[in-house]
């Protein structure tokens, strides 16, 4: 679950200059172009369903690893009790700060496996959305400049 976690932070991480770059991009268009795009962009997928779908695909892949969990602790103590993520888990992260290790411990370590399953996924679904949609965008401006300029290229040769 540690490496999710990372996963997660490194994708948010990842999105910051790459949502920067798209709204520089974004800028630099000219209004009519801008329009073009905005129209592009309400034809593709959007975000928040496909946050959706994600989700809820991780929601069930983390069921049958949060079932797979359940059955192997029946067979090896014979019954069934709640788990925590620190009974599954036993490597920690630390910030290095005393005032935060509290907090990062009620947050992660703490809480019941569903729980932080659910917590994990949301967070993996919203950071890959954001990576990816921001990606889409500028794969869109990349294009629809590059179209425009052969555009621009025909119309002065005729």
């Amino acid at each position: 679950m540690d490496i999710f976690i990372t996963i997660s932070f490194i994708l948010i991480a990842l999105a910051i200059p790459l949502w920067a770059y798209r709204i520089f991009a974004a800028s630099r268009l000219q209004e009519r172009e801008r329009s073009i795009l905005r129209r592009l962009i309400s034809r593709q997928e959007n975000a928040i369903a496909f946050a959706t779908r994600i989700f809820g695909f991780l929601v069930v892949l983390a069921g049958c690893v949060f079932a797979l969990l359940y059955v192997l602790a029946y067979f090896k103590h014979g019954q069934v009790r709640p788990l925590t993520f620190r009974d599954a888990f036993h490597q920690r992260f630390y910030s290095g700060f005393d005032s935060v290790d509290p907090y990062i411990d009620m947050m992660l370590y703490d809480q019941i496996m569903p729980i932080m399953m659910l917590l994990t996924a949301l967070l993996l679904s919203v950071s890959f959305t954001l990576v990816m949609t921001a990606l889409r965008d500028i794969r869109l401006i990349r294009r629809l400049r590059q179209k425009l300029s052969r555009l621009r290229q025909r119309l002065s040769m005729v």
